[in-house]
């Protein structure tokens, strides 16, 4: 219901008219606009979802770096963790799991996906 009230107000600061109380559920599920950045950018999206300009900027999630999947290989349970080789497509760390060594191999993808682990 915030997000409803929310898109209300801005679209009538805009200007784009009165929003009427029949499609109260419809519209907050089908529209959603925002202005921010540095420029004053102005983003629209109608419908469900999908990729629509956000001022030129790509907000897509980043790569997995060494630091995210040393802390990965941490919640996973190795102890000691340290990167041993990484890649434009693969990060390999060692480290120790109940008293053994232990070799995890993460993916350079968002997430840091297990590729392999010994």
């Amino acid at each position: 219901m915030f997000n409803f009230i929310k898109t209300a107000a801005l679209a009538s600061l805009i200007g784009f008219g009165a929003i009427g109380a029949s499609s109260t559920s419809a519209l907050a599920d089908g529209i959603s606009i925002g202005i921010g950045g540095a420029g004053g950018h102005v983003s629209m999206r109608f419908g469900d979802g999908g990729r629509h300009w956000r001022g030129g900027r790509d907000f897509r999630r980043p790569a997995c770096t060494t630091q995210r999947a040393v802390r990965k290989a941490r919640r996973m349970g190795v102890r000691r963790a340290h990167v041993v080789r990484a890649n434009h497509r693969v990060i390999k760390i060692r480290g120790r799991k109940f008293g053994h060594r232990v070799n995890v191999v993460f993916a350079r993808a968002p997430r840091c996906p297990i590729v392999a682990m010994r």
